[in-house]
């Protein structure tokens, strides 16, 4: 690291939504302070810590191998917007991403049960096919 890199965390540029709130503040200089130093893809992104670009989707597909930072792709997300982002989460954040989901699913009432819509056969459809003629 050089010594442009090595700025004391209240160099490191704060988001608007974080000034005024210690905590955020501190945290946001603790995470980018860090990852400065440790994380390929953020060395060479926050070039100037008093400046913190956003990453756009584009930046993070072009990026996602430098990223992931040789951690196993344990999810993705789901594209919806275009080509799936690969993510490496702990075993601790999938089981809290599975009890949130769990959550969420109860709060709706409980799943919904699975329904056929296209029959691709010629032969007897079935139960379950929603006939939408």
């Amino acid at each position: 690291m050089t010594d442009e890199q090595a700025l004391s965390s209240e160099e490191i540029a704060v988001p608007a939504s974080f000034q005024g709130r210690p905590y955020a503040e501190e945290h946001f200089r603790a995470i980018v302070a860090w990852a400065r130093i440790h994380h390929p893809f953020y060395r060479d992104w926050i070039k100037q810590p008093t400046n913190i670009p956003i990453i756009s989707r584009a930046t993070y597909l072009d990026h996602n191998d430098t990223l992931l930072n040789g951690y196993p792709v344990t999810t993705t997300t789901s594209g919806s917007t275009g080509i799936p982002v690969r993510v490496s989460q702990s075993p601790q954040r999938q089981l809290l991403s599975g009890q949130a989901e769990a959550a969420f699913i109860k709060q709706l009432g409980g799943l919904l049960p699975r329904v056929r819509l296209v029959h691709p056969h010629d032969d007897e459809p079935p139960d379950d096919l929603l006939d939408i003629k």
